[in-house]
């Protein structure tokens, strides 16, 4: 039985207990993070500019116990990350893994009262101290809010603005951003839509931003934070929910996403010319689905879609589209995420999740354009304010924005060297 397995044993089984000091576990082994299984839909989103970076390097890595506080016995653990168990705080699990450097494997036990014998016991790491920082950490700034004056539904970067669109009666708004690419709170009312309801899919590239409204896509210019006329292009061939739409250099693309509920295994391009005209779309099936949300990105010149039902990472060149040739990617150690609770993007050199568990978390992958992903899921800034999943997220050159749960908050951090 596992570590998981035995708490929630423990939890029926004990009504009030306490932890007695911990002693050295007697064969001390190894953890690792929880691995996503699938859960079904959260709406989470993302979308993707593909954009030169100036980051060129990763500082050490911190891999540790949260610490952060808890509850004893409940299932899941409040204020915990999946690979914690509480023990008093939020410890490192040990059972399957080893634990951060600077660690041990210790047993706690528990009784159900001070002079019974031991009854319950978990492994655990120990030895950290203070709580784990909310940021910046392991390659990522802090995070820093604006506030937004209506709810919003979708979250696109561009050069000069963040561009949103309002929940109900769907508008265009512009949210400028500063020389250091965060919002400086002025906010654009550019109109309705093209078309009245919410996009479920936006991308700025190549001057224009275009919007996706199931299987119609338009695209207007952008001046600054300013936008010309809507134009509608090239019809996708098939309508997808919540895709992935991303920039490949010579191609747009749509990836993941959902059909009539079920996970979409379509990968749909399509060329676009200097003026920023779509060319047809084609469309091809793959062996396998993302998961019902957008889970994929353009990271180091391949494509990459994230398996949440397997917990698995597939890549291809973007060289092989229309009909991209996918591989099984080594699967990273430590992924912290709950599947269903994040939403997948890229950021500079690495493969981005923004998740809730338990509280809005970003990890990032690093990856090398010539081997593909690292070994090792870093945990980045944490923001205890948001606890929900991200309604969405996007990302622009070295910069990452993030839509609130209630679409009235955007968050933005920075890939650091």
């Amino acid at each position: 039985m596992d570590n998981l397995g035995l708490l929630r044993w423990v939890l029926f089984g004990i009504a009030a207990c306490h932890p007695d000091a911990p002693r050295p576990a007697p064969n001390p082994s190894t953890t690792s993070g929880s691995t996503p299984t699938g859960t079904g839909d959260t709406g989470t989103r993302t979308t993707t500019t593909t954009t030169s970076c100036a980051v060129t390097g990763w500082q050490p890595l911190v891999d540790r116990s949260s610490l952060r506080p808890c509850s004893e016995f409940t299932e899941p653990a409040p204020g915990c990350f999946p690979g914690e168990l509480c023990a008093d705080v939020c410890r490192a699990a040990c059972g399957d893994g080893d634990c951060p450097s600077g660690e041990t494997c210790e047993v706690v036990e528990w009784t159900t009262t001070w002079y019974d014998p031991v009854a319950y016991s978990l492994s655990v790491c120990t030895g950290a101290s203070g709580v784990m920082p909310e940021g910046p950490l392991n390659g990522l700034s802090a995070f820093v809010p604006t506030s937004l004056p209506e709810p919003a539904s979708l979250l696109v970067a561009g050069e000069s603005a963040l561009w949103t669109v309002t929940s109900t009666d769907p508008r265009v708004l512009a949210l400028d951003l500063g020389p250091d690419h965060l919002p400086d709170g002025t906010l654009t009312d550019l109109g309705p839509c093209p078309v009245d309801r919410v996009p479920t899919a936006g991308l700025e590239s190549r001057g224009r931003l275009y919007l996706v409204f199931g299987d119609r896509v338009f695209s207007a210019a952008v001046k600054g934070n300013a936008l010309g006329a809507w134009r509608e292009e090239a019809a996708l061939a098939a309508a997808v929910e919540q895709p992935a739409l991303l920039d490949t250099g010579d191609r747009l693309v749509v990836a993941a996403g959902s059909i009539d509920g079920a996970p979409s295994p379509l990968v749909q391009s399509a060329e676009v010319d200097a003026g920023g005209v779509l060319a047809p779309w084609t469309r091809t099936f793959v062996t396998f689905v993302g998961g019902p949300g957008r889970h994929a990105a353009v990271v180091a010149n391949e494509l990459v879609v994230f398996d949440e039902r397997a917990g698995s990472i597939r890549r291809a060149p973007v060289s092989t589209l229309p009909n991209p040739v996918f591989e099984l990617a080594p699967t990273p150690d430590d992924l912290r995420f709950v599947a269903g609770s994040f939403a997948v993007g890229s950021l500079c050199d690495s493969l981005v999740l923004v998740g809730a568990e338990p509280s809005l978390s970003t990890e990032l992958l690093p990856w090398d354009p010539t081997t593909g992903p690292d070994d090792a899921w870093r945990l980045a800034s944490i923001v205890s304010e948001e606890w929900r999943p991200p309604r969405d997220t996007t990302t622009h050159g070295s910069s990452l924005y993030v839509l609130g749960f209630d679409g009235t908050k955007v968050w933005a951090a920075t890939r650091t060297p």
